[in-house]
């Protein structure tokens, strides 16, 4: 036992900086030169419909797994600019904060196995997320936008699908607009 803790934790080491020892050494050999920014955005914006349906696809399913949303709002209005990017960016942050909730509520019945293990000081608060389940999800997306953690737990509590989807639609709309002009704004920056 105290063997494999020592391995993982080599391991959690030596990942990183395999990693970075690679993008230093590709920098360096000038592997990242060949990259053509505005070829890349131009082959997006001429595959028409597919362009925008892929990166919601992408955004969906990569967010949850720990790759940053910050990646996605970046690159799309870098791509598409704020005004187009920002229904874009909202589609796919829905997707990657449903699928989440709903194989965490659905396929480890959360909210169930949750209601068994809780300590009795904390029913009260699981009792007001269900009553207040729209409120709940507006105000945590306010604060902790698309947190990954945050994602996979709400599945856990007894807050209502209705409430999760339309809490989730309406809270992450003012930081995905602001992230997406703030976006813009740095990359003007950049580029002058």
């Amino acid at each position: 036992m105290e063997s494999t803790k020592k391995s993982i934790k080599r391991l959690r080491l030596a990942v990183p900086v395999v990693v970075i020892a690679v993008l230093i050494g590709l920098a360096i050999s000038g592997a990242f030169d060949a990259i053509d920014s505005d070829r890349i955005k131009d082959w997006i914006i001429a595959s028409g419909l597919w362009g925008p349906a892929v990166f919601i696809i992408l955004l969906a399913g990569l967010q949850p797994l720990y790759v940053s949303v910050y990646l996605f709002l970046f690159a799309a209005v870098a791509i598409w600019g704020p005004w187009t990017a920002l229904p874009i960016c909202w589609v796919g942050i829905q997707g990657a904060c449903l699928w989440p909730y709903l194989v965490t509520r659905y396929l480890v019945a959360g909210d169930e196995v949750l209601a068994e293990r809780v300590p009795e000081r904390a029913r009260p608060y699981l009792e007001r997320i269900r009553d207040q389940g729209l409120r709940a999800v507006i105000v945590s997306r306010f604060v902790f936008y698309t947190s990954t953690p945050v994602q996979w737990c709400y599945g856990l509590t007894p807050v209502k699908t209705k409430d999760f989807v339309l809490g989730t639609g309406l809270g992450t709309i003012p930081m995905t607009a602001l992230t997406l002009f703030i976006g813009e704004a740095a990359i003007a920056w950049w580029n002058s």
